[in-house]
Order: structure tokens, then sequence, then C-alpha cells
């Protein structure tokens, strides 16, 4: 096999396979996904032993295609998604759309029925839960900021509605030169900005450059680590230069990276873009309109927007931290849409007004441990605090179900790169004693373990208002206090948590992480990684962390990120806690919101309508 065809097969199929698997662990519901027919088959569910399964596969809801919604009885045309067929030079590896394809004949996908019927017009009310400052550089507002952030701005690369595959956004195709140490991107013609200037590489040139400089404090710049140079051919036409070859760097480049403009943004801080801020300017579906902090931003249909002007006139995001108080708005019907707990599902259930949804996404959720803290730094410990934690009685009850216990950071629906064959750490109470009785830690006064003066107590934070991630820490702190260790519950507003994490400021915080749909998780294991919050270091995870990244070939890749797995099993740098499903309420006017995770829903708003 050439290295041409490992490549080609390395990035296609690492898109295909995390489709493959979102469909067998997708959540029940009314429509039967249809089976896989190309190396999704890798993706099949696996059982706790480690057995291959082969469920019933069913999807609640619709798995919306990217075509644009028909709306007042007339049929709407799929956009160019960038996948008309390339000849690549030997050379070169060709992506566009990521559409399923053998190597030898990528190209444009399969044509795909219109979205269900909608009409133009009216405005969507969603929730944040916390003010979304739309800057694409910093992301200030976590999560919040990349929802505002994908109204208004774009990529150069969006996450199939259907498949989860890389396909253009800005970029209508890409190849890869050199030996796989150039990127080159043709980027979409006659698209603009908001205020009408035109969008071209300079723009794309800029983004990069200024993610690339260490004293911008640039959230994702770990996804373009290994990117060195960027050279505009011509406005339409811009390279990347790589130290090495980076197969899955236009999956990453899906992930939260957008373009913004240089001819507003070049002469400002970009870290506190006050000017830009007043009334940010993006290519995306939507334009700004307004923003009140702490209550509400809101953004109106951009009708030049190069997939076609959206359904929808407005979205209003709304500031509402609390989860209780989401779903009382989405009852009343003063919210469209909420990220629903499992505790919550029960309320709505037979509410002709709210459609309850599951959707499958890459992600997980995790107790951080600050590897530099006194206490934390001593592995056993960590190990022990896995143990003295019943992850599995998590998931059933406080789940519901929806959900499997994680062994680790790489999601079970990439299944090329998962493997259930490392070394568990089960719920044995008694064993996590033993485990910290023989490294040191006796148990002192007061039920609390002691070693060498220092007290088994550390903090742990959980964000106010999230009914699972409290009943986490509650669980938590009652397991560990019957091993004797004391965690001391602070309860933050979220930005306020989350302020403290990023800067390193905590002990131990109940988090969760989406992440793109790649196993490439070097940003967050690597010994000073921009996302590894827990500064934890390991040089042979950060060795295979580097060799799979660059890694041609997928079968060698996908081994690297297997004994990564493994080593993360051992060193439990944090306690992975379940794999979890989305569940989420809408209201049932509300259309045509593609069966994915939100964060990638979002990015096809400009589809959304609703029934009136």
């Amino acid at each position: 096999m050439t290295a041409r065809n490992r490549y080609t097969r390395r990035h296609l199929l690492a898109g295909m396979s995390a489709m493959g698997a979102a469909a067998a662990l997708a959540a029940c519901g009314d429509t039967v996904a249809p089976t896989p027919t190309t190396g999704a088959a890798a993706g099949a569910a696996t059982t706790a032993g480690g057995s291959a399964a082969t469920p019933t596969v069913r999807v609640l809801g619709t798995q919306q295609p990217t075509a644009v919604p028909a709306f007042g009885g007339a049929s709407a045309v799929a956009p160019t998604t960038g996948a008309a067929a390339t000849s690549a030079p030997a050379t070169m590896a060709t992506a566009a759309s990521g559409a399923a394809a053998s190597p030898a004949a990528m190209g444009t996908n399969p044509p795909v029925a219109a979205a269900a019927m909608g009409m133009r017009g009216g405005t969507v009310r969603f929730p944040l839960g916390s003010d979304g400052v739309p800057n694409p550089i910093t992301v200030p507002g976590g999560l919040a900021s990349i929802f505002t952030n994908k109204a208004m701005f774009n990529g150069l690369v969006r996450y199939n509605s259907r498949t989860l595959n890389p396909e253009g956004d800005l970029a209508e195709k890409w190849e890869f030169g050199a030996g796989g140490k150039e990127l080159t991107f043709t980027l979409r013609p006659n698209v603009k900005w908001h205020d009408g200037r035109p969008f071209t590489a300079d723009d794309v040139k800029f983004t990069f450059d200024t993610m690339m400089r260490p004293n911008i404090t640039a959230r994702f710049r770990s996804n373009i680590k290994g990117v060195n140079a960027v050279v505009v051919n011509s406005p339409t036409s811009v390279t990347l230069k790589l130290d090495s070859t980076l197969p899955s760097l236009p999956i990453q480049l899906g992930y939260n990276i957008h373009m913004v403009p240089k001819h507003l943004l070049e002469n400002q801080d970009i870290n506190a873009p006050a000017d830009f801020l007043k009334k940010p300017i993006g290519t995306g579906a939507f334009k700004f309109v307004e923003y009140t902090p702490g209550s509400t931003l809101t953004v109106e249909r951009n009708d030049a927007f190069h997939f076609g002007a959206p359904l929808l006139d407005r979205i209003q995001f709304k500031v509402v931290p609390d989860i209780n108080a989401q779903l009382a708005q989405l009852k009343a019907g003063d919210l469209d849409f909420m990220l629903m707990e499992p505790d919550q599902v029960a309320g709505v259930r037979n509410d002709a007004n709210i459609t309850v949804q599951n959707a499958a996404q890459v992600n997980y959720y995790y107790i951080a441990y600050n590897n530099e803290n006194a206490v934390l730094k001593d592995k056993a410990v960590r190990i022990a605090l896995t143990m003295g934690l019943d992850r599995g009685a998590i998931v059933r009850d406080v789940l519901g179900g929806a959900g499997t216990v994680a062994n680790g950071p790489i999601n079970p629906l990439l299944a090329w790169a998962y493997t259930d064959d490392v070394k568990k750490v089960p719920f044995d109470a008694r064993g996590a004693g033993m485990m910290l009785d023989m490294a040191g830690w006796t148990m002192g006064s007061g039920g609390v373990r002691e070693k060498a003066g220092q007290k088994l107590a550390f903090e742990l934070i959980v964000d106010k208002g999230n009914t699972t991630r409290e009943s986490v820490a509650q669980i938590a702190q009652q397991a560990w206090k019957a091993i004797g260790v004391d965690a001391k519950i602070t309860v933050m507003e979220f930005n306020a948590s989350l302020d403290r994490f990023n800067k390193g400021m905590y002990d131990a915080i109940v988090e969760w992480y989406i992440t793109p749909p790649d196993p490439d998780v070097f940003a967050w294991y690597s010994t000073g990684g921009t996302s590894n919050l827990w500064k934890y270091s390991n040089p042979q995870v950060d060795m295979l962390l580097g060799q799979a990244r660059t890694e041609l070939d997928q079968a060698k890749a996908g081994a690297a990120y297997k004994q990564v797995l493994g080593l993360l099993a051992e060193d439990q740098p944090i306690t992975f806690l379940y794999y979890p499903q989305e569940i989420r309420g809408l209201r049932s006017r509300l259309l045509n919101v593609p069966a994915v995770g939100i964060r990638d829903a979002m990015v096809y708003a400009y589809q959304w309508s609703i029934r009136q």
C-alpha cells in the first residue's frame, strides 16, 4: 500500500468509524438508523466484557441531512459542500466533504432528501449557562461562547450533520502535499463578512498567526500544534506548513477553530478586543444585533450566508445558569431548547409541547485532580479515589442508564482507536482502603487518613445548578469518606468554577469534555498541553501521542492510542466517570435540529425552523 493510500484511509476512516459507532450507541427512539455500508462497521458497540454486540440501532428523532430544508412548498437544493471530485497528484491526499468513499473515488456525497418542512421566520430562544462573549480566539465564556461563536462565525471545516465526517465550510476542499507536511485549502468564493468585506486567505493567515502568538490566550491553540507557517497563495488559496504529517488536522480544525476578520482585529488586543466585542463581525449564518451582559445576546438572519439565507429570523441566547429554571422556561414556552439532565425527563414526558431526544456525541465526564497538589500527586491516592467510587451505580442511578462507565478519554464511538482491554479499576472500597494503607496513608483522628502530618483532604469543586454533576460530587464525597478521605465540596457559579479550573487554582473538580470525532488527545494528556489542566506528565504517553497523531497508517495509529489508554488507566491522572448520551428537550415547534450533539448541530442553525 502506498503512502498516499495509507494517508487517505487514515483520514477518511477516522470520521467514518466515528459515525458507525455513533449509530450503534445512539439512544432508543422511533427511527431505525440504516446499517452502515462503509468502514463504519468497525464502530460496533462493545459489551462490558469486551465482546462485540449487535443491538438494534435506533435513534430518537430524525437524522437530518445537510441540505437546506424546504419551506413554503418549494424544494431546497443541497448546498455545495466542497465535495467535488479532485484528481490529486501522487504525492497528495485530497479531502473535501469527508464522504465515505474509497480512496480512489473520493468525490461528492450521494444526493440526500430535503429536511422536514419548515417556514421562514420566527425567533428561537436558546439557553446559556453563562455569558457567551463571542471571541473565537480566546473563547472566554467556555461552552456559552462556543454556541454564540458558531452562530456568527465559521471555520474552514465543519462536521457533516449525519456522519460527523469532516467537510468543507469556508473551504471548498483541501489537499495534503509535500509528503503530508503541507495542507492547502481552496476557499469558497464570494464569501462576505457581515460588514460586506470579502473573506480571503489573508483572514485565514491572520487567524492562524494570531492563535500561534504566545502572548495570545488562544483557547484551542493545541488543535493547531504542528502548524509552523501559513502561506497565502491567492485570495482563495492558503497553505499550512506543518512540522510533520498531521492526518487528523482537518478534523481538529472543525473543532471550534473559527476564522476572524483581519481588517477589524489586526490592530486590537485580541485577548480583549473591546471595539470588536461591541459589534462582532463574522461570516456566519447569523449577525450580531445586541448583547446585554448577564441577560441576552441576540443575532439575526444573514441573508448573504454562503449556504443560503437561514430560515429563522433570529436566535436569542438567554443566560439561564440554573437548569431547573431552564426547564421551567422550556415548559412555559420561554425557551425552545435545553440540554436536560436525566432526572428532568420524567417531568416533561407527557407534555405534548416538548420533544425529548437523545443524541450520541464524542464526550466523557470525569473528576479532575490537580496532579501538582500535595495529596493528589500520589498515584496511589488517585487510583484509590477511583476504586472507592461506584461509577456503575452512578450510571444506573444518576444517569438512568443513559451512558456507560468510562475507562479513558477516547470514546467507544471512535472504535478504531478504542479498546476495553485495559487495566480496569473496579469498585472496591475495601481494596481502596488497603491501597491507601500500603501507600502510607493511615487512618487518623476523625476518620481522616494522614501521612507525615498531611491529612488526606482536599476541595472538590462543582458548578452550581447542574443536578447531575452535583449528585456526582455528593456521591463521591460520601464514598471517599468511607475510605478515610475528606473531600470538602465547594459549589460555585459555572464561570467562577471554570476560571479556577483554567488557572489551575483547584484540587479536584467535576467536569466534562466534548471532543472532536478523532482520538487525538495530545492537548489534554501531553506534558504541557494547553488543555492539560490537571498537569499530568508521562513521557511514554507523550511519545505515543506524538507518534499517533502523525501516523499515516490508521491501524498503527490506533495501536498507539490503545497503548495510551492502557497507560492512563494505570496512572489515573483523573477519574474517568462515564460516556453519557446527550439528552435534550425541544419545544415541538422547533424543527430540523440534526440528531448529533448540539455543539455540532448549532453549525446547522441556518436549517432550523419553526412550525408556524
